[in-house]
């Protein structure tokens, strides 16, 4: 999934309310599947019985390829382009230029990272779980678009938490969560060592 990073929104110097959440809001409901607009202020005034002069809110958007990402942004852009407008407001948008790309899987190098897995007694789910696509963001994806990639991910036994949960920050402190950074690291190793010694596949891999 291809996503801005931390693009924050900065208006200030108006007499009335200003950028306008609702407008990004009121996209989402216009957004392609597997698009995602979220966002947070981050300071929102500094009295409630006063109307701030200064705002900050952060925001990410995420597409499913950079295509999708390059047709979104600018939409999303004109919502608080819009409220600025508005409200008489000036406005600045951080950061958001370089974003995270799709993940692209090489499956020959996933297909003996799984073999290695499971060498290991690590299970992975059906199949048609493992083609789903996943919708976290992640600097590899850039890489996956120079050099054949794999960005596999292996279970802590964290269920029901998941990720950007307290719960699962736990999770990582147990031993279940250390052996599978064992198993994860062992199997990426033996990878390793299966594109060393395939010729075929070394060659494919470094045309």
């Amino acid at each position: 999934m291809a996503e801005i990073v931390q693009a924050e929104i900065v208006a200030g110097a108006s007499k009335e309310r200003r950028g306008d959440p609702a407008s990004a809001g009121l996209l989402r409901q216009q957004l392609r599947d597997g698009s995602r607009v979220h966002g947070i202020i981050t300071h929102g005034g500094d009295a409630p019985n006063v109307v701030p002069g200064f705002t900050k809110a952060r925001y990410i958007v995420r597409g499913e390829t950079l295509d999708d990402l390059e047709r979104l942004r600018p939409r999303v852009y004109r919502c608080f382009e819009a409220g600025a407008l508005a409200s008489g407001s000036k406005l600045r948008i951080i950061g958001g230029d370089r974003p995270y790309s799709q993940m692209v899987h090489d499956f020959e190098i996933a297909e003996h990272y799984r073999r290695n897995s499971e060498s290991l007694g690590r299970i992975f789910p059906p199949a048609n779980l493992q083609v789903q696509k996943s919708v976290a963001s992640t600097d590899m994806g850039n890489v996956s678009l120079s050099i054949p990639s794999i960005h596999p991910m292996i279970g802590i036994q964290s269920l029901p938490a998941v990720n950007h949960q307290r719960e699962f920050t736990a999770s990582c402190a147990t031993e279940s969560a250390d052996r599978a950074v064992h198993d994860g690291a062992a199997a990426m190793a033996l990878t390793a060592i299966d594109l060393a010694t395939d010729s075929a596949l070394r060659q494919r891999l470094m045309r």
